[in-house]
């Protein structure tokens, strides 16, 4: 899976990548720089796009991060209560941030940049999958993307306007990324098991037959029938 993955992204099709990335990132930028310079003089834009409660919540567990904690804890209640791996991704976040001097808004848009470049690589590798033909394969990933998104118009996990999905919360894509592996190493394992369980279906029917046209029964239990039929050549 790794060199399929290799091959298909990095060896052959890295230019088109280069190109398509570099659009959607312009893209994914649009509704900040929008936000940007339609800020009013003497007011100051903290980066909310979408889903302005749960930005914060992002920067809140960035933050902590950034503070050096290596568990999440929940500072808006005065309960006792342990840290959590809740959102760990922004806290690793947080930390590489603070290694470089980010601010809170600048990590999470370059952690969510980085999220959707690898989500990117991991949905036109997984759509190679389908296809030999190249033209196919760079249509259905470009028809993917700027159409109707690869999971169909599954309106919460991934809207169908182009915009609202490269906005995603980087959680999202990283679950969607792990979702597509995930999928393919299961359809792996599922296709060896279908091929031993015809493989094993047709042993027995064709015993069957051998028997019934011989018009044999083996005698003694099941068992030792079964043993003797699993030995012999077909």
């Amino acid at each position: 899976m790794i060199k399929s993955f290799y091959m298909s992204v990095f060896k052959k099709h890295w230019l088109f990548l280069l190109i398509v990335s570099t659009v959607l990132i312009l893209l994914q930028y649009t509704p900040y720089l929008y936000h940007r310079f339609q800020t009013r003089p003497g007011r100051v834009y903290l980066g909310a796009e979408r889903y302005t409660p749960d930005y914060y919540v992002y920067l809140f567990y960035t933050n902590q991060g950034a503070m050096g904690r290596i568990s999440v804890l929940d500072y808006y209640t005065n309960a006792a209560h342990d840290g959590s791996l809740v959102h760990i991704e922004y806290l690793i976040a947080g930390k590489i941030g603070s290694l470089f001097g980010l601010s809170l808004p600048a990590t999470f848009y370059l952690f969510r940049t980085l999220t959707l470049i690898l989500y990117v690589l991991v949905s036109f590798w997984f759509i190679g999958l389908f296809f030999k033909n190249t033209l196919f394969h760079k249509l259905t990933f470009l028809l993917s993307w700027f159409w109707g998104g690869i999971f169909g118009y599954f309106d919460f996990y991934q809207p169908p306007d182009l915009i609202n999905r490269l906005t995603f919360e980087p959680h999202k894509f990283i679950g969607m990324g792990l979702f597509l592996i995930i999928l393919t190493l299961l359809n792996n394992n599922f296709s060896c098991l279908e091929q031993n369980f015809v493989q094993l279906t047709q042993f027995f029917v064709a015993k069957f037959r051998r028997g019934k046209r011989n018009k044999e029964f083996p005698k003694g239990s099941r068992a030792i029938w079964l043993t003797k039929m699993w030995q012999e050549p077909i």
